[in-house]
């Protein structure tokens, strides 16, 4: 993935066409919720294969089976210029004689925070089978391909939210499951249009995703409740009106006898079994998978012809303000609803597409006999990664807080990072650079961040500004500010996985970045004021932008900086950017900073000609800017982010207070950082979160209650309470400085590194450190003390071990007193080092 796409001489070695199916009797550009099947089949000879893989993708979402088994889903969220292709290997479902290759595609119609439209659909499959001999069997989409509607889905739907795909109307009644086997007679199917070759517009460019398919495994729903009763809403069989229809139901509590449930082993639901309900009635109950999560849930039914199921997916509880939204509640018009229209007999049901859900209600209508839901889980669905980091003190509290952040991003980590898996799926910048960090400390991965820096690079406008979401089109969600974070983001990348060729990629997208904030400076003060016609964002606060904000400037302030630093590994010359940088500084100390009351103002009114704001955010940022700040901005930084924000002093939402948490920690107030950790991310899990809130007090407002731009303590407890903190290059050196905290006497826990993971036990006493750590023999360890000096990390078992399986690695974690192995994943034959110590802290 060295290039931002590929040349159109490249796409000429794809011999796959984009194909579609638009019906001979009409060949309608109305593609608004469209779904279309195409299938294949083929025949294999009885030789041994040695690799079989195929490359595919299309427009807006598909499904691929082969011989009527699952295969994948897809594509990746991307622009159609540079259209994201997975690449498959196929060779485990291939059988000797006939075989068949499906494809279900659904088609938006219109641009959602995955896709942009371009008034054209289809999909494109390109590969081949190579067998043991060396003949070639190709695999591709051209005019022999069979297409098709799809005859169970409807497009009445409404759209899930502003952002989101479409809810699904499925009606088993009229479909043929038997459709994806290679059995299926498709004689009467038409052949597919074919659109032309790869490389056609809109689809200029093709590239690999660059990221792993999303991973699919089956949890269970926990408990069932809320059982109720009611009368048919009087429009409910309008599949357009899912959400009026449910919001104006009156539902009366019935016993659980009305609808049976059945329990595994472990308690979890397994089965459901509705009494009739009558033509006009209904029943409904509420699965709990017990966190939120995403993906999709899986029924197997018993059921007869005409009986509806309706699911609702809610992150809240049916106790919970804004369990369901009104269209006046809520920014996105929030619609978490799908429809199935049963047929006779046993059949099964799984959602196209993916949601974020804790609660599922079933609605049963018009059960005329026992319904019976033989089998009911949960597929989540989401980006694969392993849970290789970990965190353990003697303060359970934070154990959870830890816990909690890490499952957080995990459901923030699909096919990008994105803010939330409810409302929109957003791959919005400013989010990703602390979900970035996050991962580091929990995961590890690498893939996922590098895509969203190509993709931020690729949403570039003409005038050299980027969005602050992609892929978009909608200029609204153009943040100047958020451009600051994608270069910060690429710089931390880097030093996380030493990774100097995405620099070099994205510079000259960078160069002309800085362009337009150069000519967009203030000329009588030298810097940024308010981006006319864009979102100056900062934060959820009431930060006044009018005229020349402090923070705006001082984010520009420390991307100039880090652009010095790419142009020196990028082999570029930096001087352009330190002369502004001389500049910005010097403008900004003259405009903001009150020297004699040590604090720094927030906004500069250009037509009072004075400043009149102070902000946490101002002085936060300077701190981390390493600007002067003296007991005012400290005072400022201090005062507690969980307070109302007043309009003379905005406060840092818990998006924002991943900063002002740093800076606590960085002028010595950890004590009050850990404090406000418990009070905030503590305060959240007391009250029913099993995830991290987009804002404070988001329960009881129309906002995420899963937002992964909040998960950041997670990260901070394993830097500071932990005490692992990377400072060379891809982990090439790290210090070891746990914060003394007050009631905190002991921790454990991991860092994963692609070296190998770094294991850390340590134990306080009075004045004593106790530790142990286990790391990886080719990068280097520093105690740091309190007066701020580095000792290097010596080995007290010889100098090193070299550990020839992972059982020797378990043995020797175990005398550590470490609780878990430390993954070794294919670097079982690496040395390790191992050093224990006693240090007094002075």
């Amino acid at each position: 993935m060295g290039k931002l796409g590929y040349t159109f001489e490249e796409l000429k070695n794809w011999r796959g066409k984009w194909i579609y199916y638009y019906a001979k009797e009409s060949l309608s550009f109305d593609f608004l919720n469209s779904w279309r099947r195409f299938r294949k089949t083929f025949i294999i000879p009885a030789k041994i294969i040695e690799k079989a893989e195929i490359k595919i993708s299309g427009e807006t979402r598909f499904k691929l089976w082969i011989n009527g088994t699952y295969v994948s889903r897809g594509p990746a969220k991307g622009y159609p210029e540079f259209q994201p292709y997975d690449k498959i290997d196929i060779k485990k479902y291939l059988l000797p004689g006939k075989n068949s290759i499906a494809v279900l595609l659904h088609v938006a119609g219109i641009s959602t925070t995955s896709s942009i439209w371009r008034a054209r659909a289809g999909i494109i499959v390109d590969g081949e089978i190579t067998f043991l001999d060396n003949s070639i069997q190709r695999i591709e989409t051209d005019g022999t391909w069979k297409g098709s509607f799809d005859p169970a889905r409807s497009r009445e739907g409404e759209r899930l939210s502003n952002h989101l795909f479409f809810q699904e109307i499925y009606s088993a009644k009229e479909d043929n499951p038997s459709w994806i086997l290679p059995e299926f007679n498709d004689k009467k199917w038409p052949q597919a249009d074919v659109l032309g070759p790869a490389g056609i517009p809109p689809w200029n460019n093709m590239e690999e995703r660059g990221t792993p398919v999303l991973s699919e495994s089956i949890v269970s729903f926990k408990t069932a409740s809320n059982f109720s009763a009611g009368k048919n809403h009087v429009a409910w069989k309008n599949n357009s009106k899912l959400r009026d229809v449910f919001v104006g139901e009156k539902r009366k509590a019935v016993k659980e006898g009305k609808i049976k449930y059945g329990r595994d082993h472990s308690g979890n639901v397994t089965s459901l079994e509705v009494e009739r309900s009558g033509k006009d009635g209904f029943y409904s109950v509420v699965l709990d998978l017990g966190k939120i999560s995403v993906g999709s849930p899986r029924l197997k039914i018993k059921a007869f012809s005409g009986e509806y199921i309706d699911l609702y997916y809610s992150v809240r509880s049916p106790s919970e303000p804004f369990y369901i939204f009104k269209d006046s509640e809520h920014f996105s018009s929030a619609h978490f609803f799908d429809r199935y229209i049963c047929k006779n007999g046993e059949q099964e049901f799984e959602p196209f597409h993916f949601k974020g859900v804790r609660y599922l209600t079933l609605v049963f209508r018009n059960v005329k006999k026992p319904l019976k839901i033989e089998q009911i889980d949960f597929n989540f669905i989401a980006y694969p990664v392993k849970e290789r980091g970990r965190f353990e003190c003697n303060d359970k509290e934070l154990n959870n807080i830890w816990k909690t952040g890490e499952w957080t991003l995990r459901c923030c980590m699909l096919d990008s990072y994105v803010d939330c898996p409810d409302r929109e799926q957003g791959q919005w910048m400013g989010d990703a650079l602390v979900e970035e960090e996050v991962n580091f400390y929990s995961f590890a991965d690498r893939p996922l961040m590098r895509r969203m820096l190509r993709q931020c690079t690729q949403s570039q406008l003409p005038n050299g500004l980027m969005y602050g979401v992609f892929p978009t089109e909608q200029h609204k969600f153009i943040l100047p500010d958020y451009n600051f974070t994608w270069l910060l983001a690429a710089e931390r990348f880097h030093d996380y996985t030493g990774d100097v060729e995405i620099l070099r990629e994205i510079f000259p997208a960078a160069v002309k970045n800085f362009e337009w904030f150069e000519n967009n400076l203030n000329k009588e003060y030298g810097l940024l004021g308010k981006p006319e016609g864009y979102w100056l964002f900062i934060d959820w606060t009431n930060i006044d932008g009018m005229g020349i904000c402090a923070s705006y400037n001082l984010w520009y302030l420390m991307a100039l900086r880090c652009m010095q630093r790419i142009c020196k590994l990028a082999g570029k010359s930096p001087a352009v950017y330190a002369k502004r940088e001389k500049k910005v500084e010097k403008a900004l100390l003259k405009m903001f900073y009150a020297r004699k009351k040590g604090l720094w103002y927030e906004a500069f009114d250009l037509n009072k000609k004075k400043r009149v704001q102070v902000s946490q955010h101002a002085n936060t940022l300077a701190c981390l800017a390493g600007l002067p700040i003296g007991t005012g901005a400290k005072n400022v930084i201090k005062d507690s982010f969980l307070k109302k924000p007043e309009k003379k002093l905005p406060r840092a939402s818990s998006y924002f207070a991943n900063y002002v948490l740093q800076a606590l920690f960085k002028i010595g107030e950890e004590e009050l950082a850990v404090k406000l950790i418990k009070d905030g991310w503590g305060g959240m899990i007391k009250r029913g979160a099993t995830t991290f809130w987009e804002i404070w007090g988001a329960l009881d407002q129309p906002w995420s209650i899963c937002h992964a731009w909040s998960a950041h303590p997670t990260m901070l407890l394993s830097k500071h309470v932990l005490g692992i903190k990377r400072t060379g290059v891809n982990w090439s050196e790290f210090e070891f400085k746990p914060e003394n905290i007050k009631g905190v006497t002991n921790a454990t826990g991991i860092v994963p590194t692609e070296h190998g993971d770094i294991s850390v036990s340590w134990t306080r006493e009075g004045k004593k450190l106790k530790y142990e750590i286990n790391f990886p023999e080719n990068i280097k360890g520093f105690y740091v003390g309190k007066n701020g000096k580095r000792k290097k990390i010596a080995c007290c078992i010889g100098k090193y071990k070299t550990f020839l399986s992972p059982l020797d690695l378990l043995h020797k974690s175990e005398q550590l007193g470490l609780r878990k192995s430390p993954d070794i994943s294919d670097k079982s034959h690496r040395r390790r080092r191992f050093s224990c110590g006693v240090v007094n802290e002075i």
